[in-house]
């Protein structure tokens, strides 16, 4: 996930893992509160790991 705000871009990582398909992964919480013009890109590995168009 990309957090977008005052024009810097923050990258907020977990694991990697796919959500319920292991059950060894574990995910950890975070808080991040929001402000106004905050924007968020939520992507799965699809985007990244194309291999053509």
């Amino acid at each position: 996930m990309l957090l977008l705000r005052d024009g810097k871009v923050l990258e907020i990582i977990e694991n990697g893992l796919i959500l319920a398909a292991f059950d060894f992964a574990t995910f950890a919480s975070a808080v991040h509160p929001l402000e106004p013009g905050d924007r968020f890109l939520l992507y799965t590995d699809g985007l990244v790991d194309a291999a053509n168009a």
